[in-house]
């Protein structure tokens, strides 16, 4: 994702000429690590090819999944990348998929079978939402990473694995930890080798490129020979969305107008779920930023705080339209 998305956002940049006002990124609204790094393509690249655990930090929707991988990909490792996610797994569910089974180990287990570990030698594990593993299945984890040798369930024979973890959680692992319900020694497993991915609410600038990477792509997809343009009111709502989803949300958005709109998308091409989110009934009109956001600030009794939350943009975000004059004061 990082090289091939990046480079073709790099070249739609100027798409969209958006102000700064509308682009500088807030404060995060779930602080990372301070071991978290941005993952700009030199330091995944770099990252991807040493032998290191990576975890990947986010919330939903962020493309964590995709960006792992990439590492994958970019790893020069030559075994297969496989994808697990731990969340709402029973601990005997957990334990088999990872580690594999004896033969009549538990009902149902008819015949032997490897874990995706020993299915992703010489590659990658992925393992999605690991925050909700529990502290059993962390620690048979932590001793599989740390010694590089599997056991099978019912089994007492070692089996040599070779793989890299590469770790997803829209949870703060540091904040689990000092809580007790994460491991401190597997969190420790991935030192600082940490990538935040923010949410795109503070990342708006990125929203026009990778808006015409996924119109593109989808209608690539339904073979549609053209993908739609966006009138300058639908690029405005796409702008302010909150976009609680994330890039998923916005792919979806994109989705939805490529198969449904025709030449140009405006605003009523826009899916009808997603225009609530914003006030806004398919048959009627956008609500100008300005007006929004004095509606806003008047609710809100001149809280500038409070102001943001609704508009759905960062507090941040909010002061420089009001000091840019891209808003009149109400």
């Amino acid at each position: 994702m990082v090289s091939s998305v990046t480079g073709q956002m790099e070249r739609t940049r100027a798409t969209w000429r958006v102000s700064a006002a509308q682009t500088a990124p807030g404060a995060a609204s779930w602080p990372p690590s301070p071991r978290a790094a941005d993952p700009d393509a030199e330091s995944c690249e770099r990252w991807a090819r040493l032998p290191y655990e990576i975890l990947i930090l986010g919330e939903t929707g962020t493309g964590k999944t995709v960006l792992a991988r990439r590492l994958h990909e970019l790893s020069g490792r030559g075994g297969p990348c496989v994808t697990c996610s731990l969340a709402e797994l029973p601990d005997e569910l957990a334990t088999s998929l990872l580690f594999g089974h004896a033969k009549g180990v538990y009902t149902g287990a008819h015949d032997e079978r490897a874990g995706i570990i020993e299915g992703a030698h010489k590659g990658t594990v992925i393992l999605e939402e690991i925050s909700k593993a529990s502290l059993r299945v962390q620690g048979m984890l932590l001793r599989v990473v740390e010694e590089k040798k599997v056991v099978r369930l019912g089994e007492q024979r070692e089996r040599p694995v070779d793989f890299r973890l590469v770790a997803v959680s829209n949870q703060d692992l540091d904040a689990m930890a000092e809580r007790g319900e994460f491991l401190e020694d597997l969190r420790a497993r991935f030192g600082y080798y940490v990538l935040w991915l923010p949410p795109l609410r503070e990342q708006r600038d990125r929203i026009p490129p990778l808006t015409s990477l996924f119109l593109e792509a989808e209608s690539a997809a339904i073979g549609r020979e053209r993908p739609p343009v966006l009138t300058a009111e639908a690029r405005e709502l796409l702008f302010a969305a909150p976009w609680r989803q994330n890039i998923r949300e916005l792919r979806n958005v994109c989705a939805y107008v490529a198969g449904t709109a025709s030449g140009s998308a405006g605003t009523t091409d826009l899916p009808p779920a997603f225009l609530r989110t914003l006030g806004i009934e398919r048959s009627g009109h956008p609500e100008p930023l300005e007006a929004r956001v004095h509606r806003a600030l008047s609710e809100a009794g001149g809280n500038k705080a409070k102001a943001a939350r609704a508009l759905g943009m960062s507090r941040g975000r909010l002061y420089r339209l009001l000091a840019v004059g891209a808003v009149g004061s109400a």
